[in-house]
């Protein structure tokens, strides 16, 4: 039996999409500067994975003192021992979670605004206008000082409540500053209230 030719669908170009558009409220916005925190803003969940390393390291070797009652948990503990090992993808989890902090925690500063961007798979927004800031102000320990860290804290009043945004822990913070400081008075005039 002959077979017949199977027809052929004429191939379509695909269709050429616009490029996207900036939202209207975008439009000619210019990033000054884009700014993470440090690690040190994490320590804590650093910290936290160093504790339950050396506590896994010391339950599976053994290196407990041979106190009486010290041998006697040692002993009551050894079938478990294996199960010890679940410690380590603890501390390695705690890692993880201070590294997703450091990175979806995200500042820029725009010649507009102040973009706070925080979250994993959300994002929460907030934006302050320089118009809208009331007080601003820097602050650094000594250590801050030597690492050329800071946090400055940002103040609003809108609608008389007070808004608070806080950039903790941020490198090159007199920068920063001097970025907030040109255009807070850009858009209000020098005299503006702060630290």
């Amino acid at each position: 039996m002959p077979q017949r030719p199977v027809p052929q669908r004429p191939v379509q170009p695909a269709p050429q999409q616009a490029p996207p558009q900036k939202p209207p409220e975008d439009s000619g916005e210019k990033v000054l500067a884009k700014v993470y925190g440090t690690r040190f803003t994490y320590l804590k969940w650093y910290f936290g994975a160093v504790i339950v390393f050396i506590i896994s390291a010391i339950l599976i070797l053994g290196l407990l003192p041979e106190t009486p009652g010290v041998v006697d948990m040692v002993s009551a503990m050894e079938p478990y021992r294996l199960y010890f090992f679940g410690l380590i993808p603890l501390g390695i989890l705690l890692i993880a979670v201070g590294e997703l902090k450091l990175r979806y925690e995200r500042y820029y500063l725009t010649n507009r605004r102040i973009r706070h961007l925080k979250g994993y798979v959300g994002t929460n927004e907030t934006d302050i206008e320089y118009e809208m800031i009331s007080h601003y102000s820097m602050t650094q320990s000594f250590l801050e000082r030597i690492m050329n860290h800071g946090t400055i804290r940002i103040e609003t009043v809108a609608g008389g409540k007070t808004a608070q945004l806080c950039l903790r822990m941020i490198p090159k913070a007199k920068k920063i500053k001097a970025i907030i400081d040109e255009r807070v008075s850009a858009a209000k005039g020098p005299y503006m209230s702060r630290r």
